[in-house]
């Protein structure tokens, strides 16, 4: 199945948006973007979103209101059913609503609200075509990387002061930005040529893996967050990533609690062999203790996705670091440069 998303497209005021379920609109004049999901074979949309960008909080509160007003009271003959819906799993009290209508179609809406921003997200599941139904668990994650996604890219205020924009985790529960490696230690004539390397916005969509497969460290709570690294000044996707994750040890000696952590995450990435739909992902242990290669190959012959992955216990007590670096894809790779690099990142981080 091939799922195919547009181009976002930026317009000025309601046109463009497409009908949103129920005829919710927002006030007029604002500007918005909007991008649908479709999938091939399928008639219609999988998914669509629209987001709004209000002249002030206070406004974008009111037109998030009178929206959720609107579904609320669904003014049109379909959807037959509109239920609220709650779960405080992955935020706290999102505004979420499940649909279904007498032809059998079935889905779910969310408007979050977040300082200037409001977005509005529509999802179906047509009646005997290939798509499953979302549960409610699997919209209220995909609901909380909405709102994590306007709190970090979205016209929202500014920070509070002491915060750091580029580690991202759960509100409230972020490490300590110095247990962090600088950004500037990225930087390596391997990995960033004759430039240099700095830490993006923070991207996390709700979870806390760091590789495609095999990372051990899935967990949506407790006190984490991720640090992506990019090429300074150049328009590029991430090629670094470090996590660091809290150990809760309970009644257990920290020290105790915190090797227990790094055997963990290295028991699943020692002879990882995962294959999913279209992938098949396998590691090999590198030539120092807790590091390993990754390497996933795709049928339909795309040329493998790489990673060279290290794990251990900084030099504080009580935190466990892992750190990714992806190979460019294609061409040939100097996996012993790698192993290097990942070696020097890896003794920087126990020092931390």
């Amino acid at each position: 199945m091939l799922i195919r998303s547009t181009r976002p497209s930026v317009v000025d005021g309601p046109a463009g948006v497409g009908d949103l379920l129920c005829a919710t609109s927002p006030a007029p004049g604002v500007t918005q973007t909007a991008q649908e999901v479709t999938v091939d074979a399928l008639a219609g949309p999988l998914a669509k979103q629209a987001d709004f960008v209000f002249a002030s909080e206070a406004a974008a509160a009111k037109a998030a209101t009178a929206m959720s007003a609107t579904l609320s009271a669904c003014p049109l003959p379909k959807p037959e059913k509109i239920t609220p819906q709650s779960t405080d799993r992955y935020s706290p009290h999102p505004v979420m609503w499940s649909f279904a209508d007498s032809d059998g179609n079935t889905g779910w809406v969310t408007i979050t609200q977040r300082g200037r921003d409001v977005a509005y997200v529509e999802t179906w599941a047509s009646a005997g075509s290939a798509t499953t139904p979302l549960t409610l668990d699997q919209f209220a994650r995909l609901t909380s990387v909405v709102e994590n996604r306007l709190e970090r890219y979205g016209a929202a205020p500014s920070p509070t002061p002491g915060t750091d924009r580029h580690l991202a985790g759960p509100a409230g529960h972020l490490p300590a930005p110095d247990l962090f490696l600088d950004p500037a230690d990225f930087t390596s004539v391997l990995l960033t040529g004759t430039g240099g390397a700095e830490a993006g916005p923070g991207q996390w969509e709700g979870g806390s893996s760091v590789t495609t497969a095999c990372d051990a460290d899935t967990a949506h709570d407790g006190t984490f967050a991720l640090m992506a690294i990019t090429k300074a000044g150049v328009d590029a996707g991430y090629f670094a990533t470090q996590r660091i994750r809290q150990v809760s040890s309970g009644s257990v000696d920290i020290g105790e609690a915190t090797k227990t952590e790094v055997d963990r995450l290295a028991g699943a990435f020692s002879g990882c062999d995962v294959s999913g739909a279209d992938t098949h992902t396998t590691s090999l242990a590198g030539p120092a203790s807790g590091l390993w290669k990754l390497e996933t190959t795709f049928t339909d012959g795309t040329a493998p996705f790489i990673q060279f992955v290290a794990v251990g216990a900084t030099g504080t007590p009580g935190y466990v670091s892992t750190i990714v670096l992806t190979a460019p894809a294609g061409g040939s790779i100097d996996e012993a440069g790698y192993w290097r690099e990942l070696g020097r990142l890896q003794g920087l981080a126990a020092q931390r």
